[in-house]
Order: structure tokens, then C-alpha cells, then sequence
């Protein structure tokens, strides 16, 4: 648990990391019109611009998904492994998976359904593990 929680933390810093250097790109979205003072969150094209965003570390093998997107409800998603350099994984990696919504109420529908187990008994479990940030889902 404590793990997950570790990478989650680095996930998050990461993409609030690259939503502050790029706002030429960003559209506004609810968060960023709510305050004045708050800064514009990053919009993601697609996947590529996530991994692009995470691509100080060690990505691995990352691959398109047709079945988790399709399940996911998203536009784009990839598997990709990151290599951690040290023992939070199995073989000092972990295994994550990106997608990117053009419709943000696609990913709620998706959280609603997963909350409800329509997917599998799992499903509701994970997205406690889950990150969301503005148009991407990790």
C-alpha cells in the first residue's frame, strides 16, 4: 500500500510539474476558470503527450490497449512500465496504465460504472489507485 502510495506521489508531482511549463497549450477547463490565482491545469492531447510529460524517468514498453480503452471509456490508453530503480515493484518496476478523454464526462461515466462494479468485482477497488489529472486518467 505504501508503495502505491509512493508512486502515486511521484505521478502526481510529475504531471503538476509539466501542467505549470506548458500552459500555451492548455484549454481551460472548470479548475482553472474556478480562481483567478490558481494556475491552469495541462490538457492532454493524447497519450503520447503524457508519456512525453513523464519522460524524465525510465518509461518502458509502452503499448496501445484497444481493450482497456474501449473499457475505460477513453479515447487513447497505453500500458507502460516504469522503471524504478529500486525494489517498489516486481523487478524494480511497476506496470501503469494512461488514458486520455477529449470528454471529460466520458471519464466519470466511467468512474460511476466502475464504482458500481458494472466492469468486475475489482474494478471499484482500483480506483483507489487511481490518478486523475484534468483529461488523463493513470
Amino acid at each position: 500500500m505504501r508503495k502505491l502510495i509512493v508512486l502515486s506521489l511521484l505521478l502526481t508531482a510529475l504531471l503538476l510539474g509539466c501542467s505549470s511549463g506548458d500552459e500555451a497549450a492548455s484549454a481551460p477547463t472548470a479548475a482553472s476558470t474556478a480562481s483567478p490565482t490558481a494556475p491552469p491545469q495541462k490538457t492532454f492531447r493524447n497519450t503520447a503527450e503524457v508519456i512525453k510529460a513523464l519522460d524524465k524517468h525510465n518509461l518502458i514498453n509502452c503499448e496501445e490497449r484497444e481493450v482497456d480503452r474501449k473499457r475505460f471509456l477513453s479515447n487513447d490508453t497505453v500500458s507502460c512500465i516504469l522503471d524504478t530503480g529500486d525494489e517498489i515493484g516486481l523487478d524494480n518496476v511497476v506496470l501503469f496504465v494512461i488514458s486520455t478523454y477529449d470528454d471529460i464526462k466520458q471519464m466519470d461515466l466511467f468512474k460511476e460504472k466502475c464504482k458500481k462494479d458494472v466492469y468486475d468485482d475489482e474494478c471499484n477497488s482500483y480506483l483507489e489507485y487511481t490518478f486523475f489529472h484534468s483529461n488523463v486518467m493513470i
